[in-house]
């Protein structure tokens, strides 16, 4: 008699319902001399994740000669240093420049943190952005 099921030890069975992970936020403004940490999201313990982020913002009021803007998704995996996996930078952008950035796919771990950052210097310009991320969060 041959018996059929799934090879190796896991003591609970393969996560047949995963989450959905939809974190964000709606349009943001960004005066000059700021640096604001938008959207986050850290993978629970004892799951994984597989998500994309993406996050634009348009210049509202120009920016001044030199002044410089970006925004940044940060990944910090659990226990490390957090490292830019994404960035777009402006300098003295005129009225309505867009600017975003995107990542397609993350595979986390428990503990991994993302974080969207947007940071923007001294000067009379200004931004509005939104956006997050997306994906799936299924057992580790």
């Amino acid at each position: 008699m041959r018996i059929y099921g799934p090879s190796g030890t896991r003591a609970t069975p393969t996560d047949r319902n995963p989450s959905t992970v939809a974190v964000g936020n709606d349009l943001i403004a960004f005066a000059g001399n700021t640096s604001t940490g938008t959207v986050t999201y850290t993978v629970p313990a004892g799951r994984r994740a597989t998500i994309a982020g993406h996050y634009s913002c348009v210049v509202t009021t120009a920016m001044a000669v030199g002044q410089l803007s970006s925004v940044k998704i940060f990944c910090t995996p659990n226990g490390g240093a957090a490292n830019a996996v994404a960035d777009s930078i402006l300098t003295g952008a005129p009225l309505d420049t867009q600017e975003s950035v995107e990542v397609e796919a993350l595979q986390l771990k428990a503990g991994d943190n993302v974080t969207i950052t947007v940071s923007i210097g001294v000067g009379a310009g200004a931004l509005t952005g939104g956006g997050g991320f997306q994906g799936v969060e299924y057992d580790a």
